[in-house]
């Protein structure tokens, strides 16, 4: 499981790297993209840090994933209109939304019905559906731009 979260965490921190085009120009963006990759450290932390070893250290990888990456997908909901990710603000608002009110309520240990292990799953697996979501409109966007283009041989 640690070895999972080590490779999400890579995975997220090249995904974000690599996807400029997605995130179109400017400040947000640029803070987006940052907390973003603060993400991806939080995740690697948790990885190498199992909170059996070292708590302390494994409850600050939760709060950079948590806490931060989910401020992070705020702010991508606020992505410029004209990229890819600000034409699908309102999913990005929606499961920012449900990711902080989950982060909430779980550090402050409010069990709407689901369980702290439920909220702590949304909480921490939200970034990841939004990437998954994401990746999959950059791939649409990038078939419809070479649908028309020949194919060379």
């Amino acid at each position: 499981m640690n070895t999972s979260f080590v490779l999400h965490g890579v995975l997220l921190l090249v995904g974000t790297l690599l996807t400029g085009a997605g995130w179109g120009r400017g400040r947000i963006s640029v803070i987006t993209r940052f907390l973003f990759v603060v993400n991806a450290g939080g995740w690697v932390l948790v990885g190498l840090v199992p909170a059996d070893i070292d708590e302390d250290l494994h409850v600050l990888g939760a709060l950079l994933v948590m806490g931060l990456g989910n401020i992070g997908l705020v702010c991508a909901g606020f992505a410029a209109r004209d990229s890819l990710f600000g034409r699908l603000r309102s999913f990005s608002l929606s499961i920012a939304a449900a990711a902080v009110a989950a982060t909430w309520m779980f550090f402050g240990r409010q069990d709407p019905g689901i369980g702290l292990g439920g909220l702590e799953r949304i909480a921490a697996f939200a970034a990841g559906a939004w990437t998954l979501v994401m990746g999959l409109a950059l791939l649409n966007v990038h078939r419809s731009d070479n649908a028309g283009t020949p194919r060379r041989t």
